[in-house]
């Protein structure tokens, strides 16, 4: 039964990791294909101003179409003769449709006699649509004196114009986008509704195994008989080995076991009969005559009798005798159980080596 039962629990565990893996497995595909969108493409807006090919001004926004809520950098490259010095332009707290969240400026690189000075700043939309952005100047000055007679050089990045997107809003959206987006939700719905359904399918599977196992299990589980009852418990009492320490208790338990067996078999009430009544009641009945029979009328007077001796009269018995108080109740048990008209042949009690030498 312990086995069966173990075997069920297994068989149920296994098929519960199978499901649980299926599922995992279900929700991270469903989940990547729902979750998954495509990386936005961040680009520049690019402005130049050059005065000749060795001093160049590069103003770039990152993203070049930010959304409302992004934080937009404005990087400022200004490429010179080391001989100048560059004044970076310091905007206030508003610089066009934006406001100035941070303003750096990066340490100056020279490389072959050109220097590269980089100034950064990070803004913030406050507006969508269209949004200006100001003009930038920027002021070259010579280092020495000995470069005093070259002019300073002053250029200015025109203004311009970036698009920010609403929060909602996606680039260049047009009717056929619409729609695609329209398919897409619903096809995300529809995946969603399939994985809801797949996992209450699978656990209306898991109730079922669990069900039917449970109910072979029970089923397997039947309720010992009668004869299995008295057969256990007359092997247990001679295995504790009772007679050794209390006989008169030995022979009240196994004259309760054979009383008890009777009753269940039978109907006739021997647990609640003296000898002297149950004997009288199954000898004088007719039908009672017919269940037990002569001959096991004889050996239950012989056994109930020489046990009432023990039980009230004191009466110490040989090992022999109580061997053969042991056969004379499995004799009975088996006589019930297999409804012979004869007594069965005496099965032989179980023996330990001392006993057996005795």
């Amino acid at each position: 039964m312990a086995t069966q039962v173990m075997y069920g629990r297994i068989f149920i565990l296994n098929k519960g990791r199978v499901f649980a893996l299926f599922l995992a497995v279900i929700t991270c595909l469903c989940a990547h294909s729902l979750l998954a969108q495509p990386a936005k493409q961040d680009g520049a807006s690019r402005q130049v101003a050059s005065a000749d090919k060795l001093i160049q001004v590069e103003a770039n926004l990152v993203p070049a179409e930010p959304v409302i809520s992004d934080e937009p950098v404005l990087t400022l490259t200004i490429r010179h003769p080391a001989e100048y010095s560059v004044t970076t332009p310091q905007l206030g707290e508003r610089y066009g449709d934006f406001l100035v969240l941070d303003q750096s400026k990066a340490p100056d690189t020279v490389e072959k006699g050109i220097e590269t000075s980089v100034a950064s700043y990070r803004l913030r939309p406050i507006k969508s649509g269209q949004a200006v952005l100001a003009p930038l100047a920027v002021t070259l000055t010579p280092v020495s004196k000995a470069d005093a007679p070259k002019a300073a050089v002053a250029l200015t990045v025109p203004p311009g114009t970036v698009r920010i997107l609403s929060q909602y809003e996606n680039k260049d959206v047009s009717a056929a986008d619409l729609s695609a987006s329209s398919s897409s939700i619903g096809s995300r719905i529809g995946l969603w509704c399939a994985l809801a359904a797949m996992v209450l399918l699978a656990g209306l599977v898991l109730l079922l195994v669990f069900y039917r196992r449970k109910r072979s299990v029970q089923a397997a589980a039947v309720e010992p008989t009668p004869f299995e009852v008295a057969k256990g418990r007359l092997n247990e009492l001679m295995n504790d080995r009772l007679y050794e320490k209390d006989v008169k208790e030995f022979y009240s338990r196994i004259t309760g076991i054979v009383r008890w067996y009777i009753e269940k078999v039978t109907g006739v009430q021997a647990p609640d009969r003296t000898t002297e009544e149950f004997l009288h009641e199954i000898t004088t009945d007719i039908q009672q005559r017919k269940t037990f029979g002569d001959e096991l009328r004889a050996r239950l007077r012989h056994f109930l009798e020489f046990a009432d001796l023990v039980k009230f009269a004191k009466f110490q018995p040989t090992l022999d005798d109580i061997f053969d108080g042991y056969r004379s109740a499995n004799s009975v048990v088996e006589y019930q159980f297999n409804r012979n008209d004869e007594l069965p042949g005496l099965p032989s009690p179980r023996l330990n080596e001392k006993e057996s030498e005795q």
